[in-house]
């Protein structure tokens, strides 16, 4: 791996140094060896000292100090101050505190009471007290900062301080010296939210805005209705084609008995269909077409009079058009589903001919016409009518339905490469917005739609042995406000950030970060050996646009790295807590978005060494240890991405008797863009 190029040598010059100075004896400030008269021949040093002075009075007054002089010291061993964590040294003759002892014992200690590690925290208020103690065995606190800011220490070593949280993950970093210049720090996270959502099983936690898709006008409608589909007027008109006007007509029975004539309608068929759509407020207007229709008719002579007036005849009827128009009225019913509920449907039929080839027979066209009107052309208007209740107006629901993406997501899985960690993305609808572009109301949005899905991510398999709140919701962040759509695309897909981190929470729970380092991503180096190091995330890593830049990171917080190693001969378990602040990148497919780590921005790690021989090896483990956890473990994930929503195929076929594929729209991904709280996927049908 890298870092083992870049480490080795001062690992190396780590373990010399420690072994060179282990024995050493004591020595004085000027570098003098201070363990005097122990040898024939040494003497003290006695120039400048008055030799007549009393050793009972004050030195240069005479006056009685109440207490006998401290012995004047020889060896190291003869001064002893009652601390166990400083080193007493004889320094010519003068007892003197040298350097602390370094010992888990001995060095600094900060304690936090409140927040716990790894918390949820649920508040309206934003500002978060934080509470504990510091101290060391060595001797007094000399300073403590908390995520750069000073923070005041009692007497007794406790602390108060508060914090200002933002909506997702908060990181806390502690760092103290003691009078001895001795260094701690401390690295703890927590989530903070006005509202959690726990999603347990489907559909309970789902969030209400997952999911946003806004459909333009020209993507309802953009008047070229040739194939293959690429607007939803196109695909309901390949609905309307399936209209059987034959149906409508019986050859055998007569439309009319008028002045000794049959009349029989024997044939009806139509030229062409068409659909058009019209956003309005609160659904969508249809106008649906019937072209060309024509048919055949026969005048049966059924008296001897009409025989002698020339008998049988034949005729025709043709129509230009019918068309019916009705609004579709879009909502959201008790089931989470779309519902399409038709209003002020109205058919009219536009140039009715009826011509026979008989001169005869023409006097029956005034007689028959009503017949036609009242019972043909009205029993097409019937259908039509029926045809936008029980085919178009399901047919666009369905249609819209079908924008749900339902789907097993795969993550990448560091403790079994093999078998990816499984979330269940679950969708439905929450609610529909549709705008004619026009005054009232005040101020609409552009002519169009947007229809907002519901979503959760359930991890198929749970493993993550944590419980907590679940999932900050973004509410609180900002103005509060709900989802809002740019509208200014043909086709935009809106990924809210809480439903991101439904898809998070669900790979975290699935065990994302819970494994043990797999030994590719462990050094292959002599001078570390024996390598057993186990990574489980405490929190789920959560996105998060409520920085003061606005920019959507992810925040991995309290991943506890526990282990043990062979440092040179000397054995090392330590136990250490990272917090990660990475970039996301979102990135358009074929047919949705990717999504996966850009680049690492911030880590922090609290490492503690075990064993008090070894506490000098902390920097370079911690260091390591970054960059393992940056390099390798975020590197797999980011390899792997952090898993990819897929709009689906929208396929009326099955619906309408078509072959597969025929009635289907796909929809088109081309770049993405950033709104607050959600991702906008920009593309086209």
């Amino acid at each position: 791996m890298r870092w083992l190029g870049s480490c080795s040598y001062g690992s190396l010059l780590l373990l010399s140094v420690l072994t060179a100075c282990r024995d050493d004896p004591p020595t004085s400030a000027d570098g003098t060896d201070t363990d005097v008269g122990t040898g024939p021949g040494t003497a003290t040093d006695t120039e400048g000292v008055d030799e007549t002075a009393d050793p009972d009075t004050t030195a240069g007054t005479g006056e009685p100090t109440g207490e006998p002089p401290p012995e004047p010291c020889i060896r190291n061993d003869d001064c002893e101050d009652g601390n166990a964590c400083t080193e007493d040294v004889c320094n010519s003759g003068v007892c003197e505190v040298g350097d602390a002892v370094i010992s888990n014992e001995c060095r600094p200690t900060i304690d936090v009471d409140f927040p716990p590690r790894a918390a949820t925290l649920q508040d309206d208020s934003p500002v978060v007290t934080v509470t504990g103690t510091v101290h060391s065995g060595a001797g007094p606190i000399a300073s403590l900062t908390l995520n750069g800011e000073d923070v005041e220490v009692a007497a007794d070593g406790s602390f108060s301080h508060d914090v200002t949280a933002q909506v997702g993950g908060n990181t806390l970093v502690f760092e103290t010296l003691d009078t001895f210049d001795q260094p701690r720090k401390r690295v703890q996270s927590f989530l903070w939210s006005p509202s959690y959502r726990l999603p347990t099983v489907p559909e309970n936690g789902i969030t209400d805005e997952g999911l946003a898709i806004y459909l333009d006008q020209p993507t309802l409608d953009d008047g070229n209705h040739n194939p293959p589909p690429n607007d939803v007027a196109t695909l309901l008109g390949l609905a309307l084609e399936t209209v059987d006007l034959q149906q409508f007509i019986n050859p055998g029975v007569p439309i009319t008995s008028s002045a000794g004539y049959n009349v029989y309608l024997t044939t009806i068929q139509h030229t062409d269909t068409d659909v058009a759509l019209e956003a309005i407020d609160g659904g969508i207007e249809l106008q649906g077409f019937v072209y060309g229709i024509s048919g055949d008719l026969v005048f049966d002579c059924t008296i001897p009079a009409c025989q002698l007036a020339g008998g049988d005849g034949t005729g025709d009827m043709t129509i230009d058009s019918i068309r019916v128009t009705s609004d579709l009225l879009l909502s959201v019913n008790a089931n989470n589903q779309v519902v399409v509920t038709s209003a002020n449907t109205q058919t009219n039929v536009v140039n009715l001919d009826i011509t026979s080839n008989n001169a005869w027979t023409n006097f029956l066209i005034t007689v028959i016409e009503p017949f036609i009107i009242g019972g043909v052309v009205a029993d097409i208007e019937a259908e039509l009518t029926m045809q936008v209740d029980s085919l178009l107006g399901p047919a666009l629901s369905q249609a819209f339905n079908g924008l749900a993406p339902n789907s097993v997501l795969q993550f990448p899985n560091l403790a079994d490469p093999m078998q990816p960690i499984e979330v269940e993305l679950v969708t439905d609808f929450f609610a529909t917005d549709f705008h004619d572009g026009a005054s009232p109301p005040a101020g609409s949005p552009p002519q169009g739609g947007v229809i907002v899905l519901r979503g959760g991510g359930y991890a198929v398999a749970p493993v993550a042995p944590y419980e907590n709140l679940g999932i900050p919701d973004r509410y609180g962040c900002g103005d509060g406000s709900t989802l809002q759509m740019p509208r200014d695309g043909l086709l935009e897909i809106g990924l809210t950030d809480d439903l991101l981190n439904q898809l998070l929470h669900g790979a975290w729970e699935g065990g994302l970060l819970e494994f043990d380092m797999p030994p590719e991503l462990l050094p292959a180096n002599g001078l570390i050996s024996d390598v057993e190091i186990h990574v489980s995330g405490m929190l789920a890593p959560t996105a998060s646009d409520c920085s003061p830049d606005a920019q959507v990171r992810a925040h991995l917080g309290d991943v506890r790295i526990e282990g043990s190693l062979m440092l040179g001969m000397a054995p090392i378990t330590f136990t250490a807590y990272s917090t990660l602040l990475a970039g996301l990148e979102f990135t358009p497919t074929s047919s949705g978005v990717a999504i996966t780590i850009s680049e690492v921005e911030q880590v922090d790690t609290e490492l503690t060494v075990n064993e008090d021989d070894s506490i000098e090896t902390e920097p370079l483990l911690a260091s390591t240890l970054e960059t393992q956890l940056v390099d390798g473990v975020l590197g797999a994930i980011a390899s792997g991405g952090l898993g990819a929503i897929d709009l689906p195929q929208i396929d009326l076929s099955p619906t309408l008797g078509l072959p597969p594929g025929t009635a289907q729209l796909t929809i088109t991904t081309t770049q993405a863009t950033r709104a607050p709280g959600v991702t906008v996927i920009v593309g086209h049908l």
